[in-house]
């Protein structure tokens, strides 16, 4: 969570209490990311070889025009807006 929060500026919100699973939900910048915990691990299948990176796989990216402008902001804990401005 913290990188999400600290990192990206990400703040928590409140999800439905009716899920049977821990989780977060968190939203900034007009958009939502939903977290899913997963328990165990093991559940996951180890990586043995390397495996070229599909653009179309399930992945999330972040944008942005001037990658030294949002360090530099995140450094400070501003927010970077869209548009290059800094809050």
């Amino acid at each position: 969570m913290r990188f999400y929060e600290q990192v990206l500026g990400f703040v928590p919100i409140q999800r439905p209490s009716s899920f049977k699973f821990n989780g977060a939900w968190l939203y900034n910048y007009g958009i939502g990311i939903h977290l899913i915990e997963n328990p165990s691990i093991d559940d996951f299948d180890t990586i043995v070889e390397q495996l070229p990176i599909n653009p179309k796989d399930n992945h999330i990216s972040f944008q942005c025009r001037d990658v030294g402008l949002v360090k530099e902001a995140r450094r400070h804990g501003d927010e970077v807006r869209d548009g290059g401005g800094r809050r």
